[in-house]
């Protein structure tokens, strides 16, 4: 995934849309393509309130959102 490192970071900066993917973690999702979405499973470190780092867990691309099924839609 390195050649996509600028499209992680954007994604988790931009996207269209966030999931709770439990345990603290959350989900970024970017379409790519017509029938092709960036994941990224990111988490975020707060301090006193505010997000103050974070850092990404994994990413990968997807042509069927049923991975994301049942998912709890935290943005927008």
């Amino acid at each position: 995934m390195e050649p996509y490192q600028a499209a992680i970071l954007e994604a988790v900066a931009s996207p269209d849309r966030v999931l709770d993917g439990g345990n603290g973690q959350l989900i970024a999702v970017r379409s790519v393509s017509q029938q092709k979405w960036l994941l990224v499973v990111y988490r975020e470190i707060e301090a006193q309130g505010a997000i103050v780092d974070g850092f990404i867990v994994t990413a990968f691309f997807n042509q069927r959102l049923r991975y994301l099924e049942g998912k709890k839609q935290l943005w927008p």
